[in-house]
């Protein structure tokens, strides 16, 4: 053991080939003939869900952190999925305010076709979406829309 350490030299183009093959990934660098932004593209994602008929309940619950706008709504027929609060970015959203489209995935069969589903009663095809609004976005914030396809309902802070 003691001869190895009395010429450390005699180990350097080992040490070195070795680092030389971990040069791609540790410390790689991005390729200057590129016109990918740094973080990548944003991927462009187009929501097909459909809106809910109508927003029944809206609660709003501080929590450390932020608030939880928990919406309840009604769609046309049972079985509706993929259920979520979608937030509106138009530019017609006045200052203060955030607007959320309450959308939802109507009932398909295994190949996802669209099947014929019961109407059923209100309590049987009720639905509930949340979101969470960081403290960090809730200070200029005055009042939050829930949308559903025929109207919405408000609530004001």
């Amino acid at each position: 053991m003691k001869m190895l350490f009395k010429h450390p030299l005699r180990f350097a183009p080992i040490l070195a080939l070795a680092l030389a093959g971990c040069s791609g990934g540790l410390f790689k660098r991005a390729d200057p003939n590129t016109l990918e932004p740094e973080g990548g593209y944003i991927e462009a994602r187009i929501d097909s869900r459909t809106l809910v008929d109508s927003v029944t309940a809206i609660s709003l619950s501080r929590t450390p952190g932020g608030l939880i706008v928990r919406a309840t709504g009604l769609p046309p027929t049972q079985g509706y999925w993929d259920v979520g609060l979608a937030r509106d970015r138009s530019d017609d959203v006045p200052n203060g305010t955030r607007r959320y489209r309450f959308v939802g995935r109507p009932p398909v069969d295994v190949s996802g076709n669209p099947i014929p589903a019961t109407v059923g009663t209100a309590t049987s095809r009720q639905v509930d979406a949340a979101v969470f609004i960081p403290d960090t976005e809730l200070n200029e914030l005055r009042q939050i829309i829930i949308v559903g396809a025929q109207g919405s309902r408000t609530a004001r802070r």
